[in-house]
């Protein structure tokens, strides 16, 4: 692949942006955390101070006072870090969405602006979520791209709009950076979850978990159906594994019926040429891959012959975000905490 047109210095007229190094989600959901509750905290606790100080109850009031004071601090402190992450990580990048068409160009590619048709699912509804849209944008292609001949591949950013329920309040907008590439058989479903940071934004039941040995426990999480240990170990053998350590860094792995499928928690529209240089040596990576894809069938299905995998094996339980289950408590205890406050001055 020829990488110049994304690794050219940048030009005057090209935009650019300040690029942070990836973080956890739950760091993120945290600063959203602190931003806004600490906000309320802020009008609501100062506000509740002047009241009850001016209807006698000084006591009440000075624990609204703290409390406000305490939210000033926290917020500070939040801000605080932030520019400090700012300065000592922070990396001008281009914009790489300009200097797509000449890179496809010079590679044989077809970049598609915006697409609604997308061979594999990425992100499925749960009960709790449904999908509202979902779309690809910066989309590249082989040129000859065909979805049915293995080996074919595609990448880009997925977007998508969940509604998690209780009106407007609950629809949230997320992008994240894919690799898709076509296997010659359909496998189990297998995760192989990164531990780095902003690795993954994918959930799944813990109590599928499958220990690896040596030093892969530090790198991935491994997940497969109840049953299938033995079918993950053959397929995400310790080749693929130190593939994805050298050159994909921060990827997390997943099978997709005949799907082979990498995410990364960053869309490439806030990337620069080193994530596309890793997005392609994946494609690479699913290569050794494909090898033991070949040889795969499995045993609970009567005819090994079939292409295809019994409904155990097919996909995985979702888990439970504790994150995202912090954040819809939050507020509750918020409020909770507010409400409970005069009661704990005894009127004083």
């Amino acid at each position: 692949m020829d990488f110049s047109a994304l690794t050219a210095p940048p030009r005057p007229d090209e935009r650019t942006f300040l690029r942070m190094p990836p973080g956890s989600f739950a760091s993120y959901v945290a600063n959203v955390l602190i931003g806004v509750l600490g906000a309320f905290a802020l009008g609501i606790g100062m506000w509740e101070a002047v009241s009850w100080s001016k209807a006698g109850r000084p006591v009440t009031a000075t624990i609204y006072l703290i409390l406000g004071l305490m939210a000033i601090a926290l917020i500070a402190g939040a801000i605080i870090r932030a520019l400090y992450r700012r300065r000592r990580y922070g990396v001008s990048s281009v914009v790489m969405p300009p200097r797509l068409p000449a890179f496809a160009a010079a590679n044989g590619l077809r970049l598609e602006a915006e697409s609604t048709d997308i061979p594999v699912s990425i992100i499925e509804p749960t009960p709790s979520m449904k999908i509202l849209d979902r779309r690809v944008r910066c989309r590249l292609r082989p040129a000859d791209f065909d979805p049915t001949v293995p080996a074919a591949f595609e990448l880009g950013d997925f977007h998508w709009r969940a509604d998690y329920g209780g009106g407007n309040r609950g629809i949230a907008d997320y992008v994240i950076g894919y690799v898709a590439v076509r296997l010659p058989r359909t496998l189990p479903a297998i995760l192989l979850q990164s531990r780095a940071p902003g690795g993954s934004i994918r959930v799944a039941d813990t109590t599928q978990v499958l220990s690896l040995e040596g030093e892969w426990d530090r790198h991935f999480t491994l997940y497969c159906p109840t049953g299938y240990e033995r079918d993950a170990l053959q397929i995400m053998t310790p080749d693929v594994m130190a593939a994805m350590i050298d050159g994909g860094a921060g990827w997390t792995a997943e099978t997709d019926g005949d799907w082979l499928l990498f995410t990364l928690s960053r869309p490439f529209a806030l990337s620069d040429a080193s994530d596309y240089e890793r997005a392609f040596h994946l494609v690479e990576v699913a290569r050794d891959f494909r090898e033991q894809a070949e040889h795969y069938s499995d045993a609970r299905v009567g005819n090994r012959s079939l292409d295809v995998v019994a409904a155990a094996g097919s996909t995985l339980r979702g888990g439970r975000s504790w994150a995202v289950i912090a954040a819809f408590i939050a507020p509750f205890a918020f409020v909770a905490l507010f409400l409970v406050l005069p009661l704990v001055a005894g009127g004083r």
